[in-house]
């Protein structure tokens, strides 16, 4: 397989990942994500995404380079490390709730499919646990429901979260 960036994966790439997937090596996958080189971060990407399923406790250690990688990487990155919030936020919602800022950008008609996919269920997340970080996201929220959104009923669900507290945010 091979990226638009032309690196290529064979199925040794992936099984090095597999064989690697520990709460251990967290700490190498976090070093990974830092690195220069696309290939060394989406496999890095990819553990913490095997990770997160089976450890999601010690995936809490990634947490901030992952809301880094949101700002700065490509759209495959991004949705890569919003599917690996998201799926923290499960477990851990509070700690999940200072990444609302990073986010909330995310929630733009104008934003790739897939980055709504992932980023509108750690938005309901956040707001099922704390509305308040995310009350500004009402409008972007509604805005949303105008074009079809991918998750509809997801975004409802935030935006009543929110209108549960918060009647005048929506």
């Amino acid at each position: 397989i091979y990226d638009a960036d032309g690196n290529s994966y064979a199925h040794n790439s992936f099984q090095s990942i597999e064989d690697r997937v520990d709460a251990s090596d967290v700490e190498g996958f976090i070093e990974d994500l830092r690195d220069d080189r696309v290939r060394t971060r989406r496999l890095a990407l990819y553990g913490l995404n095997m990770l997160v399923e089976e450890d999601p406790e010690a995936c809490l250690e990634a947490l901030p380079t992952l809301t880094a990688d949101l700002q700065t990487s490509e759209v495959d990155m991004q949705a890569a490390s919003l599917d690996i919030l998201a799926t923290l936020s499960e477990e851990y919602p509070e700690q999940l709730t200072p990444t609302a800022d990073e986010v909330l950008p995310f929630l733009d008609p104008s934003t790739e499919q897939r980055l709504l996919e992932a980023a509108v269920p750690l938005v309901a997340t956040i707001a099922d646990h704390d509305p308040r970080a995310v009350m500004e996201a009402a409008p972007a929220l509604a805005a949303l429901l105008q074009d079809d959104p991918p998750g509809e009923g997801t975004v409802l669900d935030a935006l009543v979260r929110i209108a549960h507290t918060y009647p005048g945010a929506v």
